[in-house]
């Protein structure tokens, strides 16, 4: 692995330290490319579509749902709930449903609506400045709530009341991959995620169709993610000596990192660098495992001495 060593911070002595950028499931690679600065939103997932949801049918026999359904823990789920990956819907064409990796072949004239719910953890505070962004894809209505207080609906009759199991969207939407009046998946900023508690947390949506027999096709594409705006994100290269400093602090680490040859990075103290689902750790000389941050979205350099220069070793 490529490894940025640590020249400057304060270890025991006869102790070598090293820092490692890294993914979740990969290292980075070495090319020679430009270093990007840019205003971009980086993003960094709590929920994806294709995760493993759970589901419930809008049946006459399935009936309205437990009353507590988007708040309770998923063990806590009556029978008439299912488990597969996300993406829900059907389609008279395979294009519509590219991103629908559970099908619902008994939908059409059987069920007008389909409750989905997904968990996700929480591991450590959030800062403040990011925000939670809900990206919808969807045919023919919705209406979302996050731990059951209510967030953003198209087409949701009564919003923002929870619609009944057998109700019908108000009005025609079609999907990014629809027919000639598609329209592209929208993205709804839900402001600051600093009051996201440490914890479990459950997105829940209902999804409608706007007819029960009539309508060729039903999408529910949902990822909800943390998100910022931030000037000082950065990709890329490094191809010369370099200096992060804090006055320009918070650095956002947008993609791969990568120290070309003979190249210096320098994070001065002070400065905080949000890595999203990147690892910060540290190893030996034996190269034992020696964990120094793991999966934290920043972190912040503090003392005079906590300053780090990272070369290619």
């Amino acid at each position: 692995m490529k490894v940025c060593r640590d020249s400057t911070a304060q270890f025991p002595r006869h102790s070598t330290r090293y820092l490692h950028l890294k993914a979740a499931a990969k290292c980075l690679l070495l090319v020679p490319m430009l270093l990007l600065a840019c205003s971009v939103h980086a993003q960094w997932p709590l929920v994806s579509h294709g995760d493993s949801w759970r589901y419930r049918k809008g049946t006459q026999a399935n009936g309205a749902p437990q009353a507590n359904w988007k708040t309770v823990a998923d063990g806590s789920l009556d029978g008439t709930w299912l488990t597969g990956p996300g993406g829900f819907g059907y389609a008279d064409n395979t294009t519509e449903t590219t991103d629908c990796q559970t099908l619902l072949t008994d939908m059409r004239n059987l069920y007008p609506t389909v409750a989905m719910r997904k968990s996700f953890q929480v591991t450590s505070n959030l800062d403040a400045s990011l925000h939670l962004v809900l990206t919808m894809d969807w045919d023919d209505g919705f209406i979302a709530w996050l731990d059951g207080a209510y967030l953003v609906s198209d087409h949701s009759p009564g919003s923002p009341a929870e619609p009944a199991f057998d109700a019908r969207a108000t009005g025609l939407h079609e999907s990014s991959r629809g027919d000639s009046t598609r329209e592209p998946a929208t993205s709804y900023d839900l402001g600051s995620a600093g009051s996201l508690s440490i914890g479990t947390h459950v997105l829940a949506i209902v999804g409608l169709n706007q007819s029960l027999g009539n309508s060729s096709d039903f999408i529910q594409i949902a990822d909800l993610s943390l998100t910022t705006n931030n000037a000082n994100c950065v990709s890329g290269v490094i191809t010369a000596n370099t200096i992060w400093r804090a006055s320009n602090s918070p650095i956002a680490v947008c993609g791969n990192i990568v120290i070309n040859s003979g190249a210096t990075l320098t994070i001065e103290p002070g400065v905080t660098v949000q890595f999203g689902w990147w690892t910060l750790a540290r190893r030996s000389n034996s190269e034992r495992s020696d964990p120094f941050y793991s999966r934290r979205r920043s972190h912040q350099l503090g003392s005079s001495h906590d300053q780090w220069r990272c070369r290619v070793s």
